[in-house]
């Protein structure tokens, strides 16, 4: 902007000095034909008002020049004035301090710091002598907070070397980590990774018991092949103690080979599931226990809570031992019969519950009016 605004200036001027200089020429050929005056007399005077003109152009530029040196020679003052203080606080690495940075040209002497926090200051292992910063370098400091000390601003204090008066400098603090919240976010993130973990690894088992239910499925079909017995075993151990493997002794016993395959989820008294049944309804129990611990086995890995029919007794009065089992009987017994009993899920429940609850007090509210 300013570099065209000079461009037009000059072109101003340009044609301001031919304009001149034609009007002067003019006016000395008409004043030389009209006086019949020799040419050198009229030359003179032309020449004499041309140096004048000259000289008071140089004068304009002379002055021009010696003001935009001024104007230079103050800005630069300027610019190595703000260059000479500077100053820059940022989180120290180790997350308990911060660090003030002497940004300027210049050093400083005896800093001193205040604020509004509760304490503020240098670290005491410095001494307590004064405090000097030169250029480029960074000084430790505390600035504890309180609960009527927030801590936001901060006022340096110094005397810059070669001056005899001090100066001061206003920052704002960067906020100190919380270490509360720092734990909080760590636990957060502790069970994150838990449960993407409990997720792959339940992926895993779940992916094992359907090999697992594939191998035990063809072992049935041909009992006297060592390779799918094999298959059954390595697939069972794979498992991990979290999950019933009966099934691995199930295969040990129908062979009469002793194979060491860990079983330690089953309860005292929860296996053989015949026990639990009627002695009517053992016969649905003894071919299919081994499938009846894999049902299980992949429903606990699903994660669903098990609910019964409606009005039954929930997961929390009944021991599982009666949803794997007896409710695998009752399942079969029902289909037998044709009979088929309905079932709520837990959200449906929870609301069935809550407007039966609105209604008795609606009722007792209406028998009270």
């Amino acid at each position: 902007m300013l570099k065209k605004f000079g461009d037009r200036h000059a072109t101003a001027l340009t044609v301001g000095g031919v304009l001149l200089l034609a009007v002067v020429l003019a006016a000395w050929v008409i004043t030389a034909v009209r006086t019949d005056a020799e040419w050198t007399d009229a030359m003179s005077g032309l020449i004499a008002f041309g140096a004048l003109c000259v000289a008071a152009a140089a004068w304009r530029e002379a002055r021009r020049s010696a003001d935009a040196d001024h104007r230079s020679a103050g800005i630069a003052e300027a610019q190595e004035e703000r260059l000479r203080y500077g100053w820059s606080v940022n989180l120290h690495p180790n997350g308990h301090h911060y660090e003030l940075r002497n940004t300027g040209t210049a050093a400083a002497q005896a800093v001193e710091l205040s604020g509004d926090f509760m304490r503020i200051g240098f670290r005491s292992s410095d001494g307590d002598g004064p405090v000097n910063i030169a250029s480029g370098e960074a000084r430790a400091f505390q600035a504890l907070t309180s609960f009527s000390d927030g801590g936001v601003e901060m006022v340096i204090e110094w005397l810059p070397e070669g001056e005899t008066e001090r100066r001061t400098w206003r920052e704002t603090v960067p906020s100190m980590p919380s270490r509360f919240e720092g734990h909080v976010q760590e636990r957060r993130d502790d069970r994150i990774r838990e449960e993407q973990q409990r997720r792959d690894d339940t992926r895993e088992w779940r992916e094992l018991i359907l090999r697992l239910g594939d191998a035990y499925a063809d072992w049935k079909i041909d009992r006297d092949d060592p390779k799918k017995k094999l298959r059954v075993q390595l697939l069972t151990a794979a498992l991990p103690p979290s999950i019933a493997r009966e099934i691995g002794y199930d295969v040990d016993v129908d062979v009469d080979v002793d194979v060491d395959v860990a079983r330690d989820v089953w309860g005292d008294g929860e296996y053989p599931f015949e026990f639990h049944v009627a002695e009517e309804d053992r016969a649905f129990i003894e071919p299919v226990r081994a499938e009846i611990e894999l049902m299980w086995n992949m429903r606990q890995l699903a994660g669903y809570r098990v609910y019964g029919p409606i009005e039954a007794e929930g997961p929390s009065t009944e021991p599982r031992i009666w949803w794997a089992v007896k409710g695998y009987v009752s399942r079969v017994r029902e289909r037998e019969s044709g009979e088929r009993q309905l079932r709520r899920s837990r959200a449906d429940q929870e609301h069935h519950d809550w407007a039966m609850q609105q209604l008795q007090r609606f009722e007792t509210q209406r028998r009270t009016v």
